[in-house]
């Protein structure tokens, strides 16, 4: 076998590549376009760039960063395309596996347009780990696969929450993107270190019903000597999961690697998880320029907004010779998506509206107090009684119930599903949803549009697969279009 390295090879080895004879050196593009390569009265501010970017062959990896800069490094970004555009004398090679969102159609966009070619590697050679159950580093994502997705029902204090936030939304009209952290702790992530909240987070199961899958998902790979990399956003639990990956680990005896520890997670001495069985990365640095090795499980707390990110944060596990270290039949990553889903009476515009009245959609305070709103349970249970109710009355809908309502009549319901003595603030919020349909019968279809029966995370799933249906039939038009097509 050949040696991995330069370095590992005999000197008088005839089958091992050299390095290149002419001085070959990497930077950052922060360095290379940073206050270390300004040249101030004809002399860069930093030695190492005395020579400049002239008689060179430059050779830039996601090179997609100096045509569209990211505004962090913008700057530098802009500095670096200058050098390289007032190089003389230099071969200059970009390369990049990220397909721009811009589009150059039309003779009024030619601009826009980078030359270069294409080149399609669409199938991975031998080197990469098997996918489980799909190529999801290629793109590859379907909810009909068995265990790709992993669904748990919001309750208890996750649900009503998740509610009181969307109502929110609704009625402030502020971005739907704050949801996002309801569906993973039932708290913003930023008060979650608050000593009420971490300890009702570490010890409620439904206050993080994802979060608990996803430990024990860790937990089961650890018993088989696989490691796991967990990824969840900073803004969406990133944390709590710690906490909770932490208090796992010291019950069942393994280690937790965070992004400082990735190279310790990486080694070879860890390839089964001996000194960090699982690595828990936030979505914001497990993209470009990050890979994990040898991992066997990735758990996806957040659902991918876009067809790239579900590529990029897969991709982080599927490397050429990642899994190298591990015999040939363990050369695999399974990967679990968790989506959080509505309970079942609440799946449905009738269920939805129970919900939405009980937490106080149309005779709730202007400012949410949770010490003095009702019990969790008290919600489910209420909004329960009221769907099995609507069932035996088979009302499926809102307009049937507005029609049922003064046959049956609002105090007979409310007797039947919160009695007005037991439960008096849920009692009067449900009676004035009731109310509100007999009142403004004309607003009934306006009141289903907006009622949600699915979740933040449910929503994004459904784009995500219209997505991929459009990129696929894209992505075969480049693919044909590519230099190589049909060689591998």
């Amino acid at each position: 076998m050949k040696p991995r390295y330069w370095a590992q090879a005999a000197d008088d080895a005839d089958d091992v590549p050299h390095p290149p004879a002419a001085p070959l050196r990497a930077y950052r593009f922060t360095s290379a376009g940073g206050r270390a390569a300004e040249v101030v009265d004809g002399v860069p501010r930093g030695c190492i760039f005395k020579v400049g970017f002239d008689g060179k062959v430059v050779l830039m990896d996601e090179g997609h960063h100096l045509v569209r800069p990211n505004k962090v490094y913008e700057s530098q970004l802009k500095n670096l395309r200058q050098y390289v555009e007032s190089a003389r004398n230099s071969v200059f090679v970009s390369c990049t596996g990220s397909m721009e969102a811009d589009s150059s159609a039309g003779i009024e966009n030619q601009a826009m347009s980078d030359e270069g070619f294409l080149s399609s590697h669409h199938k991975r050679g031998l080197g990469f780990p098997r996918q489980i159950p799909t190529a999801c580093a290629d793109g590859a994502f379907s909810e009909e696969l068995e265990g790709l997705v992993q669904r748990e029902e919001l309750s208890g204090h996750s649900l009503s929450l998740y509610l009181y936030q969307a109502i929110r939304v609704q009625k402030e009209e502020t971005p739907e993107q704050t949801l996002a952290n309801y569906t993973n702790i039932h708290v913003y992530s930023g008060s979650a270190g608050q000593p009420t909240c971490k300890a009702q987070i570490m010890k409620y199961s439904n206050c993080r019903p994802k979060f608990t899958l996803a430990v024990e998902e860790v937990v089961t790979a650890a018993k088989k000597g696989q490691k796991s990399l967990v990824m969840v956003s900073k803004r969406t639990g990133y944390k709590a999961m710690l906490w909770l990956l932490e208090a796992a680990a010291k019950k069942h005896g393994f280690s937790v690697a965070e992004y400082d520890q990735l190279a310790d997670f990486n080694s070879t001495e860890n390839r089964n998880g001996k000194n960090f069985m699982v690595l828990i990365l936030t979505t914001e640095h497990g993209g470009e320029s990050i890979q994990a090795f040898c991992v066997r499980a990735m758990l996806l707390l957040d659902v991918p907004t876009r067809y790239a990110d579900l590529k990029q944060r897969c991709g982080r596990v599927v490397r050429c010779r990642s899994h190298e270290d591990l015999p040939e039949a363990d050369r695999d990553v399974r990967f679990v998506f968790f989506v959080a889903e509505m309970p079942d009476c609440g799946q449905n515009e009738v269920g939805a509206f129970a919900l939405w009245a009980l937490c106080g959609y149309w005779n709730g305070p202007k400012r949410i107090n949770y010490s003095s709103e009702p019990d969790p349970e008290e919600i489910t249970e209420i909004s329960e009684a009221f769907s099995q109710s609507m069932s035996r009355r088979r009302i499926q809908s809102l307009e049937h119930l507005t029609r049922s309502l003064p046959r049956i009549g609002i105090p007979k319901l409310l007797s039947e599903v919160a009695d007005p003595a037991e439960y008096p603030k849920s009692a009067r919020r449900l009676q004035a949803g009731l109310q509100q349909l007999l009142d403004k019968p004309e607003s009934i279809a306006e009141v289903t549009e907006m009622l949600p029966t699915t979740t933040y995370d449910e929503v994004k799933v459904e784009e995500l697969m219209q997505q991929l249906a459009e990129m696929a039939p894209a992505l075969d038009l480049v693919r044909c279009s590519a230099i190589d097509a049909g060689f591998y």
